[in-house]
């Protein structure tokens, strides 16, 4: 988990001195080293190699704290592929599972919003219902998350043509993560 908030805060070398030693030390397929590597080439664009690396993360038991990062990651390279009903069942398992924090699944929850309105899967009534669900619970939430939360929200109201409602959950995100010193 660490390896993926260094990568946030730009330190990549931190996270690629720690490939190599788990390289080293003939870790290189473990579940571990799988999600890291992937977050890497998430975080260089190469969303075919994230995918697949994700994939596999996954498929070798990534340990529980990591799994909620990595599902996220590789839904959001799903959903960058157009690919949203497998974004969505990557997401599915984790809304609900208590083994992760509240603070994880009401995320999950607000980006599974954002590509079931991308889909068109659910009519505009059911996901604005979902929108205001997941909105009224932002403030339970730590200040950094709601910044996010916010901006989800916003990128599935804009697909709900919701424009008014986007417009004002997008301006909430910047000036909450502007406030936070966030990007």
């Amino acid at each position: 988990r660490h390896a993926f908030g260094l990568l946030e805060t730009g330190q990549r070398s931190s996270v690629n001195a720690a490939v190599a030693f788990l390289g080293e030390h003939k870790l290189n397929d473990s579940g571990v080293a799988l999600a890291i590597r992937g977050a890497l080439a998430f975080a260089d664009g190469s969303g075919s190699n994230s995918t697949n690396l994700f994939v596999r993360a996954l498929a070798r038991n990534v340990p529980a704290s990591m799994r909620s990062q990595v599902a996220r990651r590789l839904a959001i390279s799903y959903a960058n592929s157009a690919m949203l009903p497998e974004a969505l069942a990557v997401l599915e398992p984790l809304e609900a599972d208590a083994s992760i924090s509240a603070e994880d699944r009401l995320e999950i929850q607000a980006m599974s919003t954002t590509f079931i309105s991308g889909s068109g899967l659910r009519d505009r009534a059911e996901v604005d219902a979902l929108i205001v669900s997941i909105e009224k619970r932002i403030p339970s939430v730590q200040p950094n998350a709601q910044a996010s939360l916010l901006r989800w929200l916003a990128n599935a109201s804009l697909h709900n043509a919701d424009l008014e409602k986007a417009e004002r959950l997008a301006q909430d995100a910047a000036l909450l993560a502007t406030g936070l010193g966030m990007d």
